[in-house]
């Protein structure tokens, strides 16, 4: 039987070539595969391992939400507003709405017309009315200390009012 070292120096044929580019490409395929199959069996078992602290901390913010609403509704009197699309037949947008704003409480500024939210850009007039049918916040003062607040705004991963929506980091 040759060393290796003789088959090494020895030219192969065609076909050797063949046969080694062949042998080649299945390890390398097996060794991909491997690593895809590690890969998503790591992945599948810490996604599982997260589930239940997730679930939690939706439980959590859920409450909290809840209970800002219902605070709302004790210091307002009423619910917070939906954002009304149509009146006749009644449609309601329940992912576009006003929500955080009225739960945040908001200042107006009637020199500039705009609203601002603690930790928030300002939105102008012209924006509400576009975004959520509606002329104002029901929680709005003129200063913060006439604004009453419901909620933090920490508490809740949130997307403000924003031009671009496309583009909301610009």
């Amino acid at each position: 039987m040759a060393s290796i070292t003789q088959l090494l120096k020895r030219r192969l044929s065609f076909t050797d070539s063949l046969l080694v580019l062949v042998v080649l490409a299945v390890v390398s395929a097996a060794g991909y595969e491997l690593c895809r199959v590690t890969f998503r069996l790591i992945l599948t078992v810490q996604a599982r391992a997260a589930i239940p602290r997730v679930c939690d901390e939706i439980r959590s913010q859920r409450r909290q939400l809840v209970g800002a609403i219902e605070a709302y509704k004790a210091g307002m009197g009423f619910y917070p507003p939906d954002h009304v699309l149509s009146r006749n037949p009644l449609r309601i947008d329940a992912v576009t709405n006003q929500l955080l704003y009225e739960l945040l409480g908001t200042v107006y500024d009637p020199t500039n017309e705009t609203f601002s939210a603690k930790g928030f850009e300002r939105v102008g007039k012209g924006m509400i009315k576009e975004m959520f049918n509606t002329d104002g916040f029901k929680n709005s003062a003129s200063s913060d200390d006439s604004v009453k607040h419901f909620l933090v705004a920490d508490f809740v991963p949130s997307r403000e009012v924003h031009d671009d929506p496309l583009n909301p980091d610009k």
